[in-house]
This record gives structure tokens, sequence and C-alpha cells, in this order.
């Protein structure tokens, strides 16, 4: 499709034709250089000649001069002037009306090329909407897993409190004693930290005691040791009671009562 500019510029190219045939029937019997010095400006430019007023006499004057004598008319050139003219035009006509295909085809490819750029700019965007919602409901998700996760390690951490918080009571060498499941758990590595891990089932007596087949008159210190992680001075200084908790400390594989005592000996 061309526009108005173009349109345009047709309507002059032939409009410049015409004028250019009336010249022609105009310049009939005249003389070559009376026919150029009575054509138009515009004429004289369009079909190259360029003389002037002071350029023909210097010719004519140079010819009367010399005495030569131009028996040439203007009518012995009329009839090639005319095929050269309407040749020019023709070929003329002709390239202008390829420019004006090829600038339509290039206004049909920018077209194309705009339509293009446009439907692949609506896809990105669509493209990006739809990863940019998934990226936010990943995030949703990840953070409702994080959130699942830290409450049930908080259900358990209160469960582990709730279960090393719970009495035990024990029953050795037929003395009762009670205290807390964290207490036995103090020291990891001990006989009774093993016992009561859940590893190993255990066998209740009809009181709901725990029964450990071992003398209980050193027991009540074994447990204020785990209860502080210390033992009595007086306690100490006893070289009797302190060999007998001694031998119960490594039974019980307390690790850190079997070195306290040996630091006092």
């Amino acid at each position: 499709m061309l526009d108005s500019s173009s349109s345009l510029h047709y309507q002059e190219y032939d409009s410049d034709f015409d004028d250019s045939q009336q010249e022609i029937k105009i310049a009939d019997d005249i003389s070559m250089f009376t026919a150029a010095e009575d054509a138009p400006d515009e004429d004289i430019i369009r079909h190259g000649h360029l003389p002037t007023a002071q350029e023909v006499e210097i010719i004519n004057n140079f010819m009367k001069k010399m005495d030569i004598k131009c028996s040439a008319e203007w009518k012995d050139y009329k009839s090639q002037y005319c095929l050269l003219n309407e040749s020019y035009d023709i070929e003329r006509k002709r390239i202008y009306k390829e420019i004006v295909s090829t600038l339509g085809k290039i206004q049909e490819v920018d077209a194309r090329v705009d339509k293009v750029k446009f439907e692949f700019q609506a896809k990105m965007d669509t493209k990006y909407q739809e990863l940019h919602e998934n990226l936010i409901e990943q995030c949703k998700q990840v953070i409702h897993e994080a959130k699942e996760q830290k409450a049930y390690q908080l259900r358990q951490a209160n469960e582990i409190k709730i279960q090393l918080n719970e009495k035990v009571r024990l029953n050795v060498g037929g003395s009762i004693f009670e205290t807390s499941l964290s207490t036995l758990c103090r020291d990891s590595k001990s006989l009774l930290a093993v016992m009561f891990s859940g590893r190993h089932e255990l066998s209740v007596e009809s009181d709901g005691s725990y029964f450990i087949d071992r003398d209980p008159t050193h027991f009540r210190l074994v447990l204020n040791y785990l209860r502080d992680l210390r033992i009595s001075p007086v306690i100490l200084q006893d070289d009797t009671v302190r060999e007998e908790l001694l031998h119960e400390a490594r039974y019980y594989c307390i690790e850190g009562l079997v070195n306290l005592l040996l630091h006092q000996a």
C-alpha cells in the first residue's frame, strides 16, 4: 500500500511528461540552439541541457567568426529526440514502479516483524506471569512445610521434655527410690541411661517399679551425683564410703563420678 506522498509524486511525474510532449510540438522548425534557448528551465534540467544565454551567444559568435553554417534543423532530430525521451520516461516509470513496489514489500515485512514481535512479547509476558505465580506457590509451600516441621519438632521436644520429667520408680535391692527420667539419663553413657533409653524392654513390677538387683546402700549418693554432679565433701573424706561408692560408680558406668572419686583419693 502506497502512502499519500508517493501518489503525489507519481501525479507530478505524469504532469511533467505531458508538458514535455507539448514542448516538442512547439519546438518544431526551430534550430537546436533555438530549441535549447526556448526550453523551460525545468525541462532543461530534466533533460540535461544546461546552456545559458551567454553561452549560446558565445557559440553563435564563434560560428559566425569561423564562417560555420549549421544546416541541421530541429525537425531533423525531432524523431530521435522523441524516441529517446519516450524511452527515458518509460524506463523512469518502470524504475519508479519498482521502487514503489519494493517500498510496499518493505512495509509488509515491517508489519509482519511488528506482529511477530508483539506476539512474542505477549507470550513472554504470559510465561513470565506463570513462572512468577509458580515461584510464589513454591515459596508458600516451602514456608508452610518449614512451619509444619518446626511445629513437629516443637511437639517432639515437648514430648521428650515431658517424658524426661516423668517420675520413675526404682526398686534397688528392696529399697524404693523415686526420681525423674532426666536424672537417670544425665550421663548418656551410663548403665541407667541405657536402661531407660527406650531401646531395651524392661519388666515392670506390680507396683510400677523397675527392679535393680544391687545393694541400695549407696544408690542414694549415686542419684544425688546425677542430680547435682557433685558429692558432699564429708562423704569424700570417708575412705571406706568413697571406695564403696567408687565400686558402685564403676558398676553403673558413671564416668564423671568415677573421675571425681579417683581425684579425691
